[in-house]
């Protein structure tokens, strides 16, 4: 067809008036499908029309939540925009105005603002059919508390000190949670914690501020061991040095002082020191240690100290003449205890360990006695007694006498005393029974024989000594026969016997004038009686005698002669 079109009527499928222009626009405040009614007219009067739907989209409406937060803390944005199907937002543009422009473009959004104070949050939504909304919310960002806090380092069993430091730029701090890094808590704001167990415990702060805001704060406290206080001591006498050992320990670190307190108003600071105890007793010795980190320990410990023995003795004959035998008894004592050895020493000449003892002395002089005493706990006292035993010299016997062989018949000896030692006094015995005091006596011996003669002498001291010599009195050797005898009974003469002394070994033959035996006798005591053999009487005259002996040299004598016999 021909024409032009003039004219147009728009219906808009809603409440709003028809619009008459050529391209109108149109606002829908309702989001649906609209039947849209174009009729046109041309100039020749001709008129037509269409209908087309249009779908509204419905406009999202844009809305967040957001938290009021404490500074350092994230905020998080979270998206609650709507539209008839909330499935057709698409997109979302956080923008945080006053924070540098911060954008994100998630649904929900984290956020952390530098600082407190309030920040414009702008966002903005867009449907599917590319309908947008924005909304802007302020969000505030409260002024956050900073944990802090100092503590003292302590040793086991002292409390340690906490004390609060923590701070906030605007309000004030309302509660405080102590960890105590071993099960323990606390709620003060400076409070004070006593560790059961040395170590490293880490402890946390964490504070709140009035407006809710929390911070939390650790740092290491440290318990610093204990040293163990302990020593050893040795075994101690009175008068003797006692060593003090120190054997206390720490399981960390090490010891710094060591004070000690000897129980008799004496101290001392080394760390291992001697001491000597001038009384027996028990002492209670106190040490006091000290460690690099200021912890202390202390014990007590009991220290007998030992009697010494109190060292005496006596002698038995602590004088007297060599050979001296003297007896040694101890009388020594002790205030507890008992003794228990005993060590004698007479100079270098003699030693003993038994308790009472003896010893002879053999040469004389001035002699020193040491006794050493032990108890039985260890503990010695010695004792030396200078010049304690005297042994006086003894005289040295001698004599000689003359003459120092002789016989019967001349038996007077002279005895001459030569001892030393300065005697005083002189006791002869001559082996008769006989004895003299005199110092060069003259003896006549009674017999033959040998005798055995001792001198004693004695000096000023008492003091004797003895010496013996042995002295020979030989028989003389004589022979007497007489040349006549009257065997006639009346008593006077009846018998030949020959007298002699000096002999031995007797025998006597009589003979005849024609040497015939008559008679024989090997007794000294018997004689012929004057007859031949015993039987009958032998007529008078002269007869040959021979006798035979032994003289006192053992010599064979033979001896012959005549006796007249007479009646």
């Amino acid at each position: 067809s021909s024409g032009n079109v003039n004219g147009w009527t728009w219906d808009f499928d809603d409440a709003s008036p028809t619009s008459n222009l050529q391209n109108p626009p149109h606002t829908y405040t309702t989001s649906a499908t609209y039947y849209v009614n174009l009729s046109v007219t041309t100039n020749n009067g001709c008129t037509h029309d269409t209908t087309i739907a249009v779908f509204v989209n419905p406009t999202p409406v844009a809305e967040f939540s957001a938290m009021d937060v404490c500074v350092t803390a994230p905020n998080v944005l979270t998206d609650l925009s709507s539209v008839a199907n909330p499935s057709f937002i698409t997109d979302w543009a956080w923008d945080v105005l006053n924070d540098g422009s911060t954008e994100y473009t998630t649904q929900s959004a984290s956020h952390t603002f530098p600082a407190d104070g309030t920040f414009d949050v702008m966002l903005s939504v867009i449907s599917t059919g590319g309908c947008t909304d924005d909304t802007l919310l302020s969000v505030t960002v409260s002024p956050g508390a900073e944990a802090d806090f100092t503590a003292t380092n302590e040793c086991l069993n002292v409390a340690n000190v906490f004390t609060d430091q923590s701070t906030v730029t605007s309000g004030t701090i309302a509660n405080w949670n102590w960890n105590f890094g071993d099960t323990g808590t606390n709620n003060t704001q400076n409070p004070t914690h006593t560790y059961a167990s040395d170590g490293t415990r880490t402890v946390t702060l964490t504070v709140t501020s009035d407006n809710g805001c929390a911070s939390t704060f650790s740092a290491p406290v440290i318990v610093y061991p204990l040293p163990l206080a302990d020593f050893t001591s040795t075994a101690v006498c009175v008068g003797l040095s006692t060593n003090f050992t120190d054997q206390s320990t720490v399981s960390s670190g090490s010891m710094a002082t060591w004070n000690w307190n000897f129980g008799d108003a004496t101290i001392a600071a080394a760390q291992s020191p001697s001491h000597t105890y001038l009384a027996a007793g028990s002492y209670n010795v106190q040490l006091n240690v000290v460690s690099d980190e200021g912890c202390l320990d202390s014990i007590v410990k009991t220290v007998t100290v030992h009697p010494l023995p109190v060292v005496d003795f006596e002698a038995v004959s602590d004088a007297g003449c060599m050979p001296l035998l003297v007896a040694l008894t101890d009388l020594s004592s002790i205030a507890t205890g008992a003794n228990a050895a005993w060590d004698w020493k007479i100079e270098n000449l003699f030693s003993s360990s038994q308790q009472n003892t003896n010893f002879t002395l053999e040469n004389a002089g001035l002699y020193d006695v040491t006794l050493t005493v032990t108890s039985d706990m260890g503990c010695t006292t010695t004792l030396t007694r200078s010049d304690f035993i005297t042994v006086h010299p003894k005289p040295f016997p001698e004599f000689s006498f003359t003459p120092t062989i002789t016989e019967i018949l001349y038996p007077e000896i002279t005895f001459m005393d030569l001892s030393g030692g300065s005697p005083v006094q002189w006791n002869w015995q001559f082996g008769t029974g006989d004895v003299s005091t005199e110092q060069n006596p003259i003896y006549s011996y009674p017999d033959t024989g040998i005798f055995t003669v001792t001198l004693e002498v004695l000096n000023q001291f008492g003091c004797s000594d003895t010496i013996e010599h042995t002295l020979l009195i030989l028989p003389s050797f004589t022979i007497y026969v007489p040349n006549a005898f009257t065997p006639d009974g009346n008593g006077v003469n009846d018998a030949f016997i020959p007298l002699g002394i000096g002999w031995s070994d007797y025998e006597l033959r009589i003979f005849s004038r024609w040497g015939a035996q008559v008679f024989e006798s090997f007794d000294p005591t018997i004689g012929w009686d004057g007859t031949i053999r015993g039987k009958e009487q032998a007529p008078i005259g002269v007869y040959v005698w021979r006798i035979f002996v032994h003289d006192n040299h053992t010599r064979k004598q033979d001896f012959i002669g005549n006796v007249n016999l007479v009646r």
